[in-house]
């Protein structure tokens, strides 16, 4: 009778009329990831050549592995639970890691090794390498959130950990990415118009076109007529035609560059690294929950589990970053869509980034044009957030914003500050000796605060969730972790690149940090422990009724 009830189940219809709406629409999100991608390492200066021939690759590859593994994984489920009907779960590049390992890692890895070498694509290499390691780190996180994800879910507040990627998204994609569409504004206000009322408002354009392909062609045509016939040149913005080489076949090879790094340089990155990885875990098991409540019942195990593995492998042929299933799912259900869209993804990816056809795309459309996609991106990370967070937690959303504001801040006075040393040391002159002292004891402040800026934003933004909830002691906990991460450099570090070091040792780090400086580490996690004493204090107070405490 068993035998009979098995063999009489419906067979799994892996391919369905809704799988080619949601194919157009999972590619689009593929794409637009590794073109933010591309975007993001140009502005730090990467050689084009060497993002195109192997990220892009590498990235488009992870893509790859990762779908086939997801797809492998919807018709074991189909044949797990008996249901016909099981949507592939979509798995691409995590833009919030894209976002931000290329301001907290790739680039700034860059910049030091260009420094140190002199060799643009020897600097590239090296951040590659570190890259690959950070993410072979991120899959060890998230394999090992797949025995503890929930705990995780049900300890660390949503708000921390969507509203310390918000933060990020205002500031370096919303902020920066305004002022690039400002830099040849007849062609990027148009351009961000176009993707403001299709995609951030949800208007519908003519025909259906997607307003992101209608966006990027409409601005990519005029941007190159209005240079050809002079009117970029008479309005004072120089152009130039961008130089097209086709790259060949771009087929990535397994390299242990990011093995070498594992115990290296990326370990000074691991305070933001791993909260990435836990992220993504974080989101998986969301994700995992509500296919169940969709008709899915996929296991929170396997989801996180396959995950770990398409990130690693990914990183085996050269990803930086990790990868992470979509909630468009539930999108591509209701659309009728099966596995088939997400295998045709597969195929297509693996054209597109082994062709050189995404990296082509990257090269001809202009930053101006390019750049309304990051704010796009930027508002669908707020929108999120709104939408999923309770609206009692908007300070924590607020406190969390914070440290993404200092660290963009106190890039640009970095950046100024190295320009006014390059001109003072031509006159032999230090800006020491320009610059009054108490601008440098707000500088080393700027600079703590600035430093592990994503895992102080989740810390912070935890703390004022627990405070608002009235978790006393689970805030004080927080305050607690906070001194401990101050002391060794894990947040707030003062030493060169960011290093984890214990305090004491930072003199030797660095000779050059003044007295003021080297305390910094013990005032900072000393205030942290006492704020965490009040907290702990305020626990044993009773809960005063609203009405009492508004008299």
């Amino acid at each position: 009778m068993a035998r009979a009830a098995k063999s009489a189940a419906p067979s799994y219809q892996w391919i369905a009329g809704g799988d080619l709406n949601a194919y157009f629409a999972f590619l689009l999100d593929c794409v637009v990831n590794l073109f933010v991608l591309s975007i993001l390492l140009q502005g730090f200066g990467f050689p084009v050549d060497f993002i195109n021939s192997k990220i892009i690759p590498g990235g488009a590859f992870a893509i790859v592995i990762g779908n086939i593994i997801y797809a492998w994984l919807s018709f074991r489920t189909a044949k797990r639970t008996g249901s016909p009907q099981i949507t592939a779960i979509p798995l691409g590049l995590d833009i919030t890691t894209i976002i931000g390992y290329s301001f907290g890692v790739l680039g700034p890895v860059f910049l030091v090794a260009q420094a140190e070498t002199g060799d643009p694509y020897e600097a590239a290499r090296i951040a590659w390498y570190v890259g690959m390691a950070g993410t072979l780190w991120m899959a060890l996180v998230k394999l090992i959130c797949s025995f503890f994800g929930g705990a995780i879910r049900r300890f660390v507040p949503a708000s921390a950990l969507i509203g310390s990627i918000m933060g990020i998204a205002i500031v370096w994609l919303g902020a920066n990415s305004i002022a690039g569409v400002f830099e040849v504004p007849t062609v990027g206000l148009i351009s961000f118009t176009i993707m403001a009322f299709a995609l951030i408002a949800g208007h519908v354009l003519p025909f259906r076109i997607p307003g992101a392909v209608v966006g990027l062609v409409i601005g990519t045509v005029l941007f190159y007529v209005f240079g050809k016939y002079g009117v970029l040149d008479a309005l004072g913005q120089p152009f130039s035609w961008p130089k097209v080489e086709s790259g060949g076949f771009l087929m990535p090879s397994i390299t242990f560059g990011g093995f070498e790094e594992l115990l290296g340089r990326s370990m000074t990155y691991l305070p933001l690294t791993i909260p990435f990885g836990v992220l993504v875990a974080a989101s998986s098991i969301n994700i995992t929950e509500a296919l169940r409540l969709a008709g899915d019942e996929y296991t929170t195990e396997g989801v996180i589990r396959g995950d770990a593995l398409g990130t690693a492998l990914g990183a085996l042929f050269g990803s930086v970053i990790q990868t992470t299933p979509y909630f468009g799912h539930l999108t591509y259900k209701r659309m009728g869509a099966r596995a088939a869209y997400s295998m045709a993804v597969t195929v297509t990816m693996f054209i597109g980034g082994t062709s050189g056809a995404i990296a082509l795309l990257s090269n001809v459309i202009p930053g101006a044009v390019a750049k309304p996609i990051l704010i796009v991106v930027a508002f669908d990370i707020v929108r999120l957030g709104f939408e999923t967070l309770p609206a009692r937690h908007a300070p924590a959303i607020a406190m969390a914003s914070l440290p993404a504001i200092i660290n963009f801040a106190q890039s640009k006075v970095d950046e100024l500050l190295g320009y006014m040393s390059g001109a003072l040391s031509d006159l032999s002159v230090k800006a020491s000796s320009v610059l009054p002292g108490f601008w440098f004891d707000q500088y080393y402040v700027l600079l703590a605060l600035s430093r592990g800026y994503i895992v102080t934003a989740l810390l912070w933004a935890a703390t004022m969730a627990f405070i608002i909830d009235r978790r006393l002691r689970d805030a004080a906990g927080m305050m607690l972790l906070c001194a401990l991460f101050t002391f060794v450099g894990f947040i707030h570090s003062l030493a060169p690149q960011g290093a984890i070091y214990l305090p004491w040792m930072l003199g030797d780090m660095d000779p050059s940090l003044p007295t003021r400086a080297l305390l910094l580490p013990y005032n900072i996690a000393l205030g942290y422990v006492l704020a965490a004493l009040v907290l702990f204090s305020l626990s044993f107070e009773k809960k005063i009724p609203p009405h009492h405490a508004e008299s």
